[in-house]
């Protein structure tokens, strides 16, 4: 590729650089394309990320087991209350702590 002399007696080597409004439609779409492409990719990374953590928080519900004395302090405070509904109520307490998204 050999080197061009313009009308005004400079010379270049056959690339015209210059400004069209092509060239800056496009490097714009590219723009708007990519902060979309990244933007998508965000909401992606967020909702997965939050679904990940109510899973986990889900499992640590599901495998919390309520200390001992629970049930005594329970029998102690409401002595009608037969095992079975004491279970009841400790299933309940579980609820109520998944309802809060513990």
């Amino acid at each position: 590729m050999g080197y061009f002399k313009n009308n005004k007696g400079r010379y270049y080597s056959g690339v015209i650089h210059h400004f069209s409004l092509f060239n800056f439609g496009i490097s714009f779409m590219v723009t708007v394309i990519a902060c979309l492409v990244a933007l998508v990719l965000g909401v992606i990374a967020l909702t997965s990320h939050r679904a990940q953590r109510n899973h986990k928080r889900i499992a640590f519900i599901r495998r919390y087991r309520h200390p001992q004395g629970l049930l005594a302090k329970l029998a102690e405070k409401h002595p009608p209350l037969t095992p079975r509904e004491q279970q009841l109520v400790t299933r309940g307490l579980r609820k109520y702590s998944w309802s809060l998204g513990v």
